[in-house]
């Protein structure tokens, strides 16, 4: 099948390039995108165009944000029936509803995609426990050739909302979400007997491909970082040569360069989520939050739920989600701030392993892709802005990852500013494994030498112990040279 790509940076105008197609060209559509308040968005964009195109467009947008009954699954292949024979039509829906529903109701219909859906899932199972369980829940299909196994949920299995409602079961939603969705899900066992080994987890991965969307009339995807995304590496490793592309590039004319800084706290590490938890991480995120407080005129800022949570009260500034592909709506805004981490975990092995991918392609795809979307949302992405734009980052790997995709893609040069006043430059961390206990010389040499005397009452005790042993049993023999003379008769020896 075949798949067209409309690439460019952010801002460049591909999503305007989908809507105006759907609003000009009578046809079925199928819309997706990343959340649902871009649903509402692109509502409005598509009934600005049909008014001014005169073209009949029939919007139907669907999302659980809406006061409307039933599941958005159920709503969404129902709604496949309802406007079957529309002449022009658009259903507007999420990602997470592209990858997860039934969309063989819409067979023959034009699906358009904004931005890369997250396509790719994996986790790690402890189950030695709930395996029997999952055995009866799930019954698993071996893929041919492998030691992978696909999970099929057996008819007794229960809905979402059941899950939901669970306190023990709730944990397992995503996974059961995956299991129940057309992609599936694959587990590194081939039946539910071996989960009952203590000494391994089961590793689980589910990726949604493009090959999916088979039975549409034509597939297209509007998204700046397409190919480096797991979703296309994914579909290129499981199904190689499957899913060939057309490549549409929209190219973006600068009336003026901006003024771009890019500001940094760190050089002497990473940061994530796991360090910022506690001790040192918490210092040093806890400084880099004093710091964007006092920040005039910041913009929007944002970062992971842990940083969020801990700065919400205190900086100015428009708090948004981490992940903005596809806004607008703050393109007037002239700095930005995201303190953010979005590396490979150990969840990441299933995926690293089946699709041959290490480390830096997760991070890439992820924290490096969602760094950069994020920067482009201000007012940076307006073609004629030649003003000043600050952006803040948390550690310099970020920063020059921000400076070599403006200047690659011939948007601007930047500055590079430490951030050496806020105190955590140089801040190293401490390397992985158990923290040796360090104690100083005195205290060393003061149990030192309690030790030896301990040592040596205890052997004291031992040997005294002997002597009285021997004396009652007739045995013992004093200090010195034994004599020479026999012993005197009736000496009774052991």
């Amino acid at each position: 099948m075949q798949v067209s790509v409309v690439s460019g940076l952010p801002g460049c105008g591909k999503t305007s390039l989908i809507l105006d197609e759907i609003a000009s060209a009578p046809g079925r559509y199928l819309f997706a995108m990343p959340r649902t308040d871009l649903i509402d968005e692109r509502v409005r964009d598509l009934e600005g165009r049909t008014s001014t195109a005169g073209s009949g467009l029939v919007v139907v947008p669907i999302h659980s944000d809406q006061k409307a009954r039933g599941p958005v699954k159920r709503r969404i292949r129902d709604a496949a029936g309802v406007y079957s024979d529309d002449a022009h039509v658009v259903v507007l829906i999420t990602h997470e509803a592209l990858t997860t529903t039934d969309l063989s109701g819409y067979y023959g219909w034009h699906v358009r995609i904004d931005e890369t859906p997250d396509a790719v899932a994996s986790d790690l199972l402890r189950i030695p426990v709930a395996a029997q369980w999952f055995k009866a829940l799930y019954d698993l299909r071996q893929v041919p050739g492998t030691k992978w196994a696909r999970v099929e949920p057996r008819d007794t299995a229960p809905a979402v909302s059941q899950f939901m409602k669970d306190d023990f079961a709730e944990e397992l939603l995503g996974f059961h979400k995956r299991a129940i969705s057309p992609t599936g899900v694959v587990v590194d066992v081939t039946e539910w007997d071996q989960a009952f080994d203590t000494t391994r987890p089961v590793r689980w991965w589910s990726a949604w491909s493009p090959r999916d969307l088979q039975d549409f009339a034509t597939v297209k995807i509007a998204a700046s970082g397409y190919y480096t995304s797991l979703c296309h590496l994914a579909t290129e490793a499981w199904y190689p040569g499957e899913v060939t592309y057309e490549t549409h590039e929209i190219e973006t004319t600068r009336t003026r360069p901006p003024q771009v800084r890019v500001h940094y706290y760190t050089r002497g590490h990473r940061g994530s989520t796991s360090f910022w938890k506690d001790g040192q991480g918490k210092e040093c995120l806890t400084k880099v939050g004093r710091h964007l407080a006092t920040v005039r005129g910041l913009g929007f800022w944002s970062g992971n739920k842990l940083v969020r949570e801990r700065f919400e009260l205190a900086l100015p500034g428009l708090s948004v989600s981490p992940k903005l592909a596809g806004t607008n709506s703050l393109r007037h805004l002239t700095s930005c701030a995201l303190i953010f981490s979005n590396k490979a975990q150990d969840s990441d092995a299933p995926i690293l392993e089946v699709f041959g991918l290490d480390k830096s392609h997760i991070e890439h795809a992820r924290e490096v892709e969602d760094v950069q979307q994020f920067v482009m949302r201000g007012r940076i992405r307006c073609p004629d802005y030649a003003g000043q734009y600050d952006v803040y980052v948390y550690d310099d790997w970020q920063a020059e990852a921000v400076r070599d995709f403006l200047v690659a893609n011939a948007i601007t040069d930047v500055e590079l500013t430490p951030l050496t006043e806020v105190g955590i430059m140089d801040e190293v961390r401490p390397k992985a494994g158990r923290k040796a206990v360090e104690l100083d010389v005195q205290t060393k040499a003061q149990r030192d030498h309690e030790k030896r005397v301990r040592d040596a009452a205890r052997k004291r005790e031992a040997r005294a112990c002997q002597r009285e042993n021997k004396k009652r049993a007739g045995t013992y023999r004093g200090a010195g040279r034994p004599s020479k003379q026999p012993p005197n008769e009736g000496a009774v020896f052991s």
